[in-house]
Order: C-alpha cells, then structure tokens, then sequence
C-alpha cells in the first residue's frame, strides 16, 4: 500500500512575524572606503586622515569661517550609526571644545535625509547617533560648523556603519516539503482493482501534497526578499 508522509503544519504567527519586525543589525564601516573632503585644509592634515581607520590621526582645516567636513560614500548605503571622534592627541583645552555646535547632514544625493548635532565637546571624546529600524539611506555625509569668527577645525575620525539584515535575530521557520512514496505493484496485486485505485488515490493526493509544499517554500522566499529589502 502507499505512504503519504504528513504535511508538516506552519504555524501562522511565524509567517506574518518576519515582515511586521525585521531584526537589523549594523554592519561594516563603510567610512574605510569613501572619500573625504573639506574646506580649505593643511598639507600635512588631510581630510582622509578622519576615515584611515585610527583615531590618533586626524584631519584640520585652515583658520576659516564655516569650515565643514565631508566623506562621499563608495556606494549607497542604509546608515545604521555613526560616530565621531574628536581629535585628543597634541590638543589644549580651546582644542578639545573645537567641534562643539557642530551639524550632521546625512544626505542621500542632494537631499538632507537625516541631521543630527554635536552641542558641547568639551568632556566626551566620542559621539555616538543611532538610527532607527533599517536606518536611513545615504550617499554621503557632512560635518558643518556656523561660526562667526575663523578657526581650526579637526577631526580624528568619522566611523559610518552600514544597516545589515540580522539573520541570527530573525524568525525561524521550518518548512519540510513533503514525500509520497509507492509500493511497485507486484504480478499478485497488479490486476488488482483495489490496488490500483489506491495507487490512482495516493498519486493525487501526492501531487496536491507537493504543490502544497511548493506554496509554502514561495511564501518563505517571499518573506525573506521582504526582510532583505
């Protein structure tokens, strides 16, 4: 006689879990592979020196009004954080506060998606901005300082990390497609009507079995294109 495996069973709080709260995760710094600029500058301190991975360098601009900073992304990207550190090495006190009141633009082409600002640099070294959900997209970001009078304005580095699906965090759904499996008939049950008619029933069920199981594979692909976008 035929075997029909069961239909393993979904259970419908897993299939609408995974769309109504995606897990993100924040991924690489892609900070590492932009390219920097910035107002008028010094020589020897180039704006690459906020994004070469060490917070002991650092990028200064010339004794300007409004100076500002920039990094051009390498390719587009869903902002999950970023954080800024100021510069600390060979720096007095009038030097530690030099980023104090600045603007963050994160902008995605010419359009401001996002801002966010640093108020008094006096006590912390380093600045942190999360983002929300998936994050925000961008294909660069700008450091801006409203000044009246000139100054020198530097920077250690600029870390901006990338949104990223987190698949450890995501919800788990198994789905095991089913297997029909037939007894060849033999000479003493070939004629047999019974049998066959068993075989014709099994044969049926087993196709709307796998397209069942095919249905629900296309709803878990479905579900994990939607997480990723």
């Amino acid at each position: 006689m035929p075997s029909i495996a069961p239909v393993p069973s979904i259970a419908p709080s897993a299939l609408s879990a995974a769309p109504s709260n995606v897990p993100y995760g924040i991924g690489d710094n892609v900070a590492l592979l932009g390219i920097a600029s910035q107002i008028e500058g010094w020589t020897n301190k180039p704006a690459s020196l906020a994004i070469d991975g060490n917070s002991s360098t650092y990028s200064m601009t010339a004794k300007v009004v409004d100076p500002w900073w920039k990094v051009d992304l390498a390719y587009p990207v869903y902002i999950k954080k970023i954080v800024i550190y100021k510069r600390v090495t060979n720096c007095g006190p009038s030097c530690l506060n030099r980023i104090s009141k600045t603007d963050i633009y994160v902008k995605d082409g010419e359009d401001v998606v996002a801002t966010k600002k640093i108020w008094d640099s006096s006590n912390e070294t380093s600045f942190t901005f999360d983002f929300h959900g998936r994050g925000v997209p961008a294909t660069s970001v700008m450091l801006e300082k409203i000044t009246s009078n000139p100054l020198l304005y530097t920077i250690a580095e600029v870390e901006i990390y990338e949104s990223t699906f987190d698949y450890s965090a995501s919800p788990s759904i198994s789905v095991v497609q089913s297997k029909v499996s037939f007894e060849p008939p033999t000479s003493s049950n070939a004629s047999s009507p019974g049998v066959n008619s068993s075989i014709s029933n099994a044969q049926s069920s087993g196709l709307s079995l796998n397209s069942r199981s095919i249905g629900y594979s296309l709803v878990y692909a479905a579900i994990l294109v939607y997480a990723i976008m």
